[in-house]
């Protein structure tokens, strides 16, 4: 379906055409008619407004700093009293302070939203060669707890286990 999308929408962006005006309703009708033939899906009303929030979002100047930045929490569950916080900064993000920033927010936020579910801590991994995510992790409070042995395929190199614990 991405394909699709940046097949029909394309040339369309390129004009400057928005996506909620009446000269794109071409392009989002064939989206529309493709998308729900490949994934089985309606195409109604509320599905045509969900697609043009996000063909929308394509316009959006702000666009490259959205996906500059992935922040993500794994692992959370009910009763388990850790999870793992990662993230992933574009090229052009790195060394400006967004990584510390976003793994901050997570953390603040992941500590707090499940402190009742019985979230007592979260863990980072790195691999041992990625000195920026070991300066990462520390600048944002995660105490280096061990190193890990590699596990090819998926890890070929051993790996930093830090932890940042829930502030009583």
């Amino acid at each position: 379906m991405a394909a699709i999308v940046r097949e029909q929408i394309g040339p369309v962006v390129v004009d400057g055409i928005e996506p909620a005006s009446p000269q794109a309703d071409p392009i989002v009708s064939v989206l529309m008619n493709r998308r729900a033939h490949l994934l089985d899906r309606r195409n109604d009303a509320e599905s045509r407004c969900r697609l043009l929030a996000r063909l929308e979002s394509m316009n959006d100047p702000r666009r490259e700093r959205y996906f500059s930045l992935l922040a993500v929490l794994k692992g959370v569950a009910s009763g388990k009293p850790s999870a793992e916080a990662g993230y992933w900064t574009a090229a052009q993000a790195r060394g400006r302070g967004v990584a510390p920033r976003a793994l901050e927010t997570l953390t603040t936020w992941s500590l707090d939203a499940f402190r009742a579910e019985g979230l007592e801590c979260l863990e980072l991994l790195h691999q041992v060669d990625n000195l920026a995510s070991c300066r990462v992790a520390e600048d944002c409070g995660y105490q280096f707890d061990g190193t890990l042995p590699a596990a090819p395929p998926s890890y070929p190199l051993d790996g930093h286990l830090h932890i940042r614990r829930a502030v009583a």
